[in-house]
């Protein structure tokens, strides 16, 4: 019965046995967005903020039995759907845009994310991977083959085979990414820090120059917070 239909136009009648099935809820989430499905069903509710996620109304009727929903940390999710195909939405440049794979996403069985990039495992074991960090698998594509299971850090991934693993990604995406000048200076706040410092500082001024506004403000908040601990960094 279609549940999105009333009891009478679906022709029950007083007297009539039905069987309910309660399914579990499951949630996805990106870093200022949530999504939440139930396995099986046609429908992903989304909530959060704009940019990153929330709206999902241009890919509803797209989804015919969702399995399973995956997000990355700046914004986008996948859900794959039981025929295994992959509909995927929000932030564009970190995942949300799959148009340039999308005629290779079929029999999709597993998709894994970093925080900017999705990795999706076939059918026939092969790998299909797009978004930004991550994203580009091109120099172990004839590697990626027979792959049985497929694991993130936040800017790379790694491929379990029968009896070998292939990694991709950007080791350094962290400082590649996030170190840009901070308007008005000379200086490139990433060229200064090493380590979970650096990580943590780059990301905020990246987000600070977001056009992001709800982006704009966790990012002073963070930069704030960590200024203590980046001025005993630089000086000690």
């Amino acid at each position: 019965m279609d549940p999105t239909k009333s009891l009478q136009s679906a022709g029950r009648q007083d007297g009539d046995d039905l069987t309910a099935v309660a399914i579990e809820p499951k949630l996805a989430a990106t870093d200022l967005a949530v999504a939440s499905f139930c396995c099986g069903s046609d429908r992903v509710v989304t909530w959060g903020h704009p940019d990153c996620g929330r709206d999902s109304s241009e890919i509803q009727d797209q989804l015919n039995g969702v399995q399973q929903v995956q997000a990355t940390g700046d914004g986008a999710f996948a859900a794959i759907l039981a025929d295994g195909l992959v509909v995927t939405w929000g932030d564009e440049e970190f995942g949300g845009d799959s148009s340039q794979v999308w005629g290779r996403l079929k029999g999709v069985q597993q998709v894994q994310a970093t925080l900017q990039a999705f990795a999706a495992i076939l059918v026939d074991g092969s790998v299909v991977t797009w978004g930004y960090a991550g994203g580009d698998s091109s120099r172990v594509q004839d590697q990626l083959k027979s792959v049985q299971q497929v694991q993130a850090t936040r800017g790379a991934f790694a491929a379990m085979r029968l009896m070998s693993l292939v990694s991709w990604g950007s080791k350094w995406w962290w400082w590649r990414l996030y170190s840009c000048k901070p308007s008005g200076t000379g200086i490139s706040v990433g060229s200064f820090f090493t380590g979970r410092i650096s990580f943590k500082v780059s990301w905020c001024w990246r987000e600070v120059l977001s056009k992001k506004k709800a982006v704009q403000e966790k990012a002073w908040k963070l930069l704030l917070q960590h200024w203590v601990e980046l001025s005993w960094f630089v000086w000690k």
